[in-house]
């Protein structure tokens, strides 16, 4: 028996479908993130379904787990920490580059609040979140360096990373 080609979904359809299920992930990502910066505490899943405007069922259809998610949502984060802090501070005077580095930590504070929260958590296993925090620390290291490098260029090596690490 043949199948009717009008029966068949076409290409079109099959990636609005992926991409409907893809912004249902985004938004209760991003339904979870607002209600941990609104209430400094974790949602419950038919709190963030509900914030997204889906139901609970969705949620467990996506993630599974609340841990699972827990970690789309970190690596949402890291993705979007990316952006935090570019620009070109070498050019930048002293006082430009303090004020570059005060914002871009302050931004970087408030996006990874969240992951803060989780990890903290009573009876949370964040575990799985330290490989992304040891990796943002190098990162956050990095940057400073970068900022920093006409002041620190001039100590010995021992030294520097002391100043960096502190």
């Amino acid at each position: 028996m043949t199948i009717p080609p009008t029966s068949l979904p076409s290409a079109a359809a099959a990636a609005g479908k992926l991409s409907a299920a893809q912004r249902e992930k985004n938004e209760l990502i991003a339904a979870g993130l607002r209600l941990v910066v609104e209430n400094q505490a974790l949602p419950r899943v038919q709190d963030i379904a509900a914030r997204a405007g889906l139901s609970p069922k969705v949620f467990a259809r996506h993630f599974g787990d609340y841990a699972t998610y827990a970690e789309a949502c970190a690596d949402h984060l890291f993705s979007a920490g990316d952006r935090i802090g570019q620009g070109d501070t070498q050019s930048m005077d002293r006082p430009a580059r303090i004020r570059f580095h005060a914002r871009a930590r302050g931004e970087t504070c408030q996006a990874f609040l969240p992951i803060v929260r989780w990890i903290r958590r009573p009876g949370s296993d964040g575990a799985f979140l330290m490989p992304k925090l040891g990796l943002s620390y190098f990162l956050t290291a990095q940057f400073i360096e970068a900022i920093y490098w006409p002041e620190l260029s001039t100590l010995p090596d021992d030294q520097r990373k002391q100043v960096i690490v502190a």
